[in-house]
């Protein structure tokens, strides 16, 4: 039960903040964790807890650095859009900002 609120949670924070499309998410995780061969719930708690609450508390800095540069590519990898797009507002995509 547990993982599965982990996961929920991190599928919140990808469709509010990165605009990654609900149906999208758990394909993204999956791809995530095979490239990884980390499970889906490290990947969701690395994200809730390291990343988006700021919590120092993963020994796995590697997996850091990997959902970091992940993020950094969304939404413009959820939309198979070539690198350095700007969103709608003219405003360019940057590192952990939130897609409006």
């Amino acid at each position: 039960m547990k993982r599965a609120a982990g996961i929920n949670e991190a599928r919140s924070i990808l469709t509010t903040w990165f605009g990654v499309e609900a149906a999208d998410c758990d394909e993204l995780l999956r791809t995530w964790s095979e490239q990884t061969q980390a499970p889906a719930g490290k990947l969701a708690a690395v994200l809730i807890h390291e990343i988006w609450e700021g919590e120092p508390t993963v020994e796995d800095r590697v997996l850091v650095r990997f959902l970091e540069e992940r993020l950094r590519r969304l939404p413009v990898d959820a939309a198979n859009s070539p690198a350095g797009e700007r969103r709608d507002d003219g405003e360019a995509v940057h590192a952990l900002t939130p897609h409006r």
